[in-house]
């Protein structure tokens, strides 16, 4: 994985973390308590939040495995071109 993609990714993550925070605070402010204003939170952006951390995954982990998957692919092709020589 690449710096670019680590930095994205990460940041991305730190982004929804605030957001849940400005959330569960805001909940706290109208007089919840912090376990009921975290439950009230999560229950607003939770599927948010656990979207976007999944759409991470699904795009940065094939790029984890492209150097195996390139590895494989020049193997077959030099087997092929052995076999025509």
């Amino acid at each position: 994985m690449t710096l670019l993609a680590l930095t994205i990714s990460v940041g991305m993550i730190v982004d929804d973390s605030i957001v849940v925070l400005e959330n569960t605070w805001r909940h706290m402010q109208n007089g919840k308590t912090r376990l009921e204003a975290a439950i009230a939170a999560m229950n607003e952006i939770g599927f948010a939040v656990i979207a976007t951390s999944l759409s991470i995954a699904a795009v940065f982990v094939p790029v984890a495995f492209m150097d195996i998957i390139a590895r494989h692919v020049r193997a077959r092709i030099e087997t092929i071109n052995a076999m025509q020589d």
